[in-house]
Formats: structure tokens, C-alpha cells, sequence
């Protein structure tokens, strides 16, 4: 049986893709962490800009060679892209169908794929620590070469993706290669009324976590009252131990540690976030190796439960909605409508208006992944 390729393996994901975890950036002062500026936290390099890049009739027309040997003739384009807006290749817009031959999960030979190369010059990685390179969006199938060596491959486009690459960094130049194919497997679930567009479409950058740091964490909110009771779990390496503190941007509200990973504590009079009222708390972690401590994580946190009873959503005990195919007022003009559709005609164009004005572009936007648009939506006075 002939080997399948990975870009039409239904059966893999990813190789070497670090597993997924709460948004957020490593410090090495508490001054830093307050300032939530990502290109101050601990070893981040902006890999965003200028990137080599040539457009190839199909994968199998990349050698070992583009990958390995950096060419400065190529192209430059500026990353993020698409490379069709660039003018490499057509863009194409679908509906219902696809723009090449439906044989799920293949895809044609000839697909067009870019390769991107770039020299980043880099110092020694400090004892203990890892390099993470971060692609926080990639359509629609992309593989990492480090110095020509392969790093691993990633598919979901919407996904943010991290891969450990300190193990193939030098001292000095490296150079670092994408490739990227412009149709995967993944292309068949990610269909929809769309233009397609591929390349390195988000940012990339490079960012170090020291030999004790914050893997991942769960905050989770449950209102009583006017009283907010918090469950926090960590998950930690290399640790001694994980200290939070909670703090509405005036006064401390709440702090303690991570016991074997895992926190409860309450905030009295809590200011719970909602649609109208987005306020968030400032929420650090104190991550320790031995007495000293390693780095600081910070995350603007909202204070909200959400909570389904019976066929509603309730948020903070709350009922939320509407959904359009629920029954509005004037329920008898139900001969009006298309079916299933609940909203008098008369009612339509004002809530067409309303979302497009208040949800439509950012929440749109929201769902398909980018990492930072969620606190772009949120905000704390004075912040």
C-alpha cells in the first residue's frame, strides 16, 4: 500500500505540535508582566515582516533543497499574508462547492504550494529553557524546517500552532523554512461560504519558557449572591511552586497557591462581566523555581457563569439570547415567514443592522481562533 501523505492522513492532526492551552505570555518582573505587551515578555522575537518566498506548482516540486539552503532571489512578501492578495495564484469564492475535484480526503497533486524562508539570528538558549516558535494561523497545511532539519507539521487553520524548536537552533544565523499547501484534508471541513486564500495569515514569533513554567490553567466561575466563588487548576513544570493573586486594578480581591495544582477562593461584592459591562480583573501567576521566582503570567480575567436550564441559557442567572428562530412578539404574523423563521419581517432589517453593527465583524472574526481578539471586546477602566 502506497504511504499517505499527511496533508490527506484523516487520521493525524499534527506532528510534533505542542498540545493546546490557555492563551498567555511568560515575564520575568512583575513590571513587565503589568504592561501585558507580548513583545516585552521573556525571549519573544517578532517573526512577522519580511520572509523569502516562491510559489510552487505542487508539493512534490519542493526539494530538500528549498527547505534546507537559504535562496536569496526569491521573493519578499510581507508575513502575515495571502499569498493570492500578493498576486501569487487566484483567489476563488465558494458557496456550496469546492474549488478542485471532491475525493475526500484527497486533494490534487498540482496543489499550489509556498514556501517561506527566512534568517533569524538568535543567541545561545539560556540552560533549561525552551524555544517555542508560535504560528497563531496557518491555511492550510504548513511544515517547519529549522536549519534544515524537520520540526513538524500542523493542519487546522484556525489553530494556533507551537513546536519546540530548541533542540535544531545554533548560535547565531538560523534559518527557518515553512511550507505550506494551499489544500489539506482539513480543506473539507473547512469549506464554507468563503474566499479561498492561503499562506502564513497571522502572526509568528518566537517566545522562551524557562526550566520552571506555566504549562496550561482553568479558571472557572460560580456566582452566589453577589459573591463570586473561583476554582483555579494549573498545570505546571519544573516548579516549586504557583502562587496567584487576583486584584481589581485598585486593591488585591484575592490570593493564594496552587496546591498540587488546584485553588478555591472568593471574591464578595464581585463585578461580573457581562455583554454590556465587559470588566475584567487582572489575574497573575508567581510561577517558582526553588525560592526565586521563574516568571510571571499574567490574563484579564472576567468573573462569569454561564449555565443552561432547560432550554435556556442563563448567564450569571441571567437569561440570554435571543435566537432568531425563537418566537418574538407578533408570533401570529408566523404565516410571513420562511419557515423556521421566527422573526417578523417587519422586525428583520433593524436586528440585521443591530448585529452587523454590534457583533457581527469581531464576533465573526472571534470564532475562527485569533488568539487576542477576545480582549479586544473586553476592558477595564482606565486600561
Amino acid at each position: 500500500m502506497d504511504a499517505i501523505n499527511d496533508w490527506e492522513n484523516q487520521a493525524l492532526t499534527h506532528r510534533n505540535r505542542l498540545a493546546p492551552h490557555a492563551y498567555f505570555m511568560g515575564y520575568e518582573t512583575a513590571d513587565l508582566a503589568a504592561t501585558y505587551s507580548r513583545e516585552l515578555s521573556r525571549g519573544f522575537v517578532q517573526l512577522s515582516g519580511s520572509w523569502q518566498f516562491r510559489l510552487f506548482e505542487g508539493p512534490a516540486a519542493v526539494s530538500n533543497e528549498e527547505l534546507s539552503t537559504y535562496e536569496p532571489e526569491w521573493d519578499h512578501v510581507e508575513v502575515p499574508h495571502l499569498w493570492q492578495v500578493d498576486g501569487y495564484g487566484n483567489l476563488a469564492y465558494t458557496d456550496e462547492g469546492f474549488p478542485f475535484p471532491v475525493d475526500q480526503p484527497f486533494v490534487p497533486s498540482d496543489d499550489p504550494t509556498g514556501v517561506y524562508q527566512r534568517i533569524v539570528n538568535l543567541p545561545a538558549v539560556p540552560a533549561g529553557a525552551r524555544e517555542i516558535i508560535r504560528f497563531d494561523g496557518i491555511e492550510s497545511y504548513g511544515e517547519l524546517y529549522v536549519n534544515g532539519q524537520y520540526i513538524g507539521m500542523t493542519k487546522g487553520s484556525r489553530l494556533s500552532a507551537e513546536f519546540d524548536v530548541t533542540d535544531a537552533l545554533v548560535e547565531g544565523d538560523n534559518l527557518f523554512a515553512v511550507k505550506v499547501l494551499q489544500y489539506s484534508d482539513g480543506s473539507y471541513i473547512e469549506d464554507q461560504d468563503m474566499w479561498w486564500a492561503s499562506g502564513i495569515f497571522r502572526d509568528v514569533y518566537l517566545m522562551q519558557r524557562p526550566a520552571a513554567h506555566l504549562v496550561d490553567f482553568r479558571f472557572r466561575t460560580h456566582r452566589e449572591g453577589d459573591a463570586a466563588l473561583i476554582t483555579l487548576d494549573t498545570v505546571a513544570e519544573g516548579a516549586s511552586r504557583v502562587v496567584f493573586t487576583l486584584s481589581d486594578g485598585e486593591n488585591v480581591v484575592a490570593t493564594g497557591e496552587c496546591v498540587d495544582g488546584h485553588a478555591e477562593c472568593s471574591v464578595t461584592d464581585a463585578h461580573f462581566w457581562n455583554p454590556e459591562d465587559p470588566f475584567l480583573y487582572d489575574l497573575t501567576f508567581e510561577v517558582y523555581d526553588g525560592d526565586q521566582v521563574s516568571e510571571y503570567v499574567p490574563h484579564r480575567q472576567g468573573l462569569a457563569e454561564v449555565t443552561v436550564e432547560g432550554n435556556h441559557i442563563y448567564l450569571n442567572g441571567t437569561r440570554r439570547g435571543p435566537r432568531s428562530h425563537a418566537p418574538r412578539p407578533g408570533a401570529h404574523e408566523a404565516a410571513q415567514h420562511q419557515r423556521g423563521a421566527h422573526v417578523p419581517l417587519r422586525q428583520r432589517p433593524a436586528l440585521l443592522r443591530a448585529v452587523r453593527r454590534v457583533w457581527h465583524h469581531a464576533g465573526r472574526r472571534d470564532r475562527y481562533g485569533e488568539p487576542r481578539l477576545r480582549e479586544y471586546r473586553q476592558y477595564r477602566p482606565g486600561h
